[in-house]
């Protein structure tokens, strides 16, 4: 790597400057403070260095979730068993890689700090046992076909993401909470929070998640 490749100098200040993985198109800039070109050298590698680690995740990530998805799609029963065999080989593998595979079978799990449940949740997510709102509002979004319907489902799971990572997180209680919050938060009437309603039933439904946690709640006006 050339000495000053990823790194450009304003006023004497060594700054990291690369573009972001295909398909951004954005670039990632951190301020290296430091006029030392050695210095920023090594600090560029270590940001490189993790920068990789994230990309490794991600793609041993997206390999486990491509298997599950030729699973589902597969009609051939022999195939479909021996995906599931791999499928499962495979997250078991990512388990071990992440440290989590023994606390996986125990009950422990929830005396964790947040910072020790970092990659259980990685392992999780990639193995389809949490399902980020994020992640899975798109391709369901995708599947409504009124376009005013999408509009409206869209601002409702974006409000719920702004209080909740993952559908696993919430629970009859939390929905409840939420339902009964809302008109005042967003300072929207009851019918608009009954059409949000709607939209997290329609979404656990889709996803075959108990949907009955969004069920015999009260919207206050």
């Amino acid at each position: 790597m050339s000495d000053e490749k990823y790194l450009k100098n304003r006023n004497g200040y060594w700054y990291f400057y690369r573009r972001l993985p295909f398909p951004s198109k954005k670039f990632h800039r951190v301020a290296r403070k430091t006029t030392s070109l050695k210095e920023a050298r090594q600090r560029r590698d270590k940001i490189l260095a993790k920068w990789d680690g994230i990309i490794v995740d991600v793609n041993e990530a997206q390999a486990v979730m491509a298997l599950r998805n030729k699973y589902v799609s597969t009609v051939n029963p022999e195939e479909k068993e021996h995906l599931k065999d791999l499928i499962q080989e495979k997250a078991e593998d990512l388990a071990v890689e992440k440290g989590v595979y023994d606390l996986l079978q125990t009950k422990d799990v929830d005396e964790l700090t947040e910072k020790q449940k970092e990659p259980i949740n990685f392992y999780k997510i990639a193995t389809n046992r949490l399902n980020p709102l994020k992640v899975v509002m798109g391709p369901w979004l995708e599947r409504i076909p009124h376009k005013g319907t999408r509009n409206d489902y869209r601002l409702a799971v974006e409000h719920l993401m702004e209080h909740f990572a993952c559908v696993e997180e919430i629970n009859h209680d939390h929905a409840a909470t939420f339902l009964k919050q809302a008109p005042t938060y967003y300072d929207v009437a009851k019918p608009t929070v009954a059409k949000w309603q709607s939209a997290y039933i329609n979404l656990w439904k889709d996803l075959g998640k108990d949907y009955g946690v969004w069920l015999n709640h009260s919207i206050p006006e």
